[in-house]
């Protein structure tokens, strides 16, 4: 089974490195964003002379949390693997993650279903989240606190909210069920194939999610759920019980202690060096 790993990174370098040695172990292909926000010359240095399996993308966006910005930058990344290869799964994680299984272990748990992506419908999160309109997609309007003088508007944020008003008059997309689940997912040649072929044709529904929040967690996830498509698999164990979730995994026995389930990965991973090499070592890469 051929694999792409497509890795959304904007903070942790080293966690990049990490797991393009992980994935070299089983000679899956790497794809990595690096968000426009920040330097890309420490990713770029860490990850050292990989030709061929590490590829960074050169046309880098800027991504904002909460925004449509991150469901480009995923599908810059997987319009970039199909480009290189038809793969039979695109796994699609964040560079604070870090596997929980030996390489191979990871590879052949991949091939027991069609899709890790756990979601399900939610009318609750679409009134919240898809109904109205919304566009943190920028400097001025971003979701995360930043100094007031930075909120600044620029031809790409004038450029969205001229779309906005054009689909307010409009009107938003009539969906099926509106569903949701985690961003981090392996999706299957299939599903990829639906995904673009619906971003190319349903503009309407593209930009309906565009001026939504957290579309990241539904844009995806109602394409696919729709077409049945969906499976209960998670990908990416994260941990949202803390009182400011998710918790940070921060040393390796925190990592040991993780029960897993269908999880091939965890997120947020924090680790020292030495831990991290420990880890690696833990699950098999030396």
């Amino acid at each position: 089974m051929k694999i792409a790993a497509l890795i959304l990174a904007w903070k942790f370098p080293e966690g990049v490195s990490a797991l393009c040695s992980y994935f070299e172990q089983e000679d899956i292909d790497v794809f990595v964003h690096v968000d426009r926000k920040v330097d890309i010359a420490p990713f770029l240095e860490v990850t050292g002379p990989t030709p061929g399996k590490v590829r960074f993308l050169e046309n880098r966006g800027y991504v904002f949390y909460g925004g449509f910005t991150l469901v480009e930058a995923i599908v810059k990344l997987i319009r970039a693997a199909t480009l290189c290869h038809s793969y039979d799964r695109y796994v699609i994680i964040s560079d604070d993650s870090l596997p929980l299984f030996p390489p191979s272990e990871t590879a052949n748990r991949l091939g027991e279903s069609e899709n890790h992506i756990d979601g399900g419908p939610s009318e609750e999160m679409r009134r919240l989240r898809y109904d109205g309109f919304a566009m943190p997609d920028s400097a001025a309007t971003q979701l995360r606190p930043i100094d007031n003088q930075d909120r600044i508007f620029d031809e790409g944020a004038l450029a969205r909210i001229g779309r906005l008003i054009a689909l307010k008059a409009r009107g938003k997309a009539s969906i099926g069920d509106y569903y949701k689940g985690s961003t981090w997912m392996a999706l299957s040649s299939r599903s990829v194939d639906v995904i673009l072929a619906s971003w190319d044709k349903d503009i309407l529904l593209r930009e309906s999610f565009e001026f939504s929040l957290f579309p990241d967690e539904s844009y995806f996830h109602t394409i696919l759920g729709n077409r049945r498509l969906l499976s209960s698999r998670q990908l990416v164990h994260d941990d949202w019980s803390v009182q400011w979730p998710p918790r940070v995994f921060r040393t390796f026995d925190e990592l040991l202690a993780i029960v897993p389930g269908d999880a091939l990965f965890v997120r947020k991973v924090v680790l020292d060096a030495a831990n991290m090499e420990r880890w690696m070592r833990h699950i098999g890469v030396a």
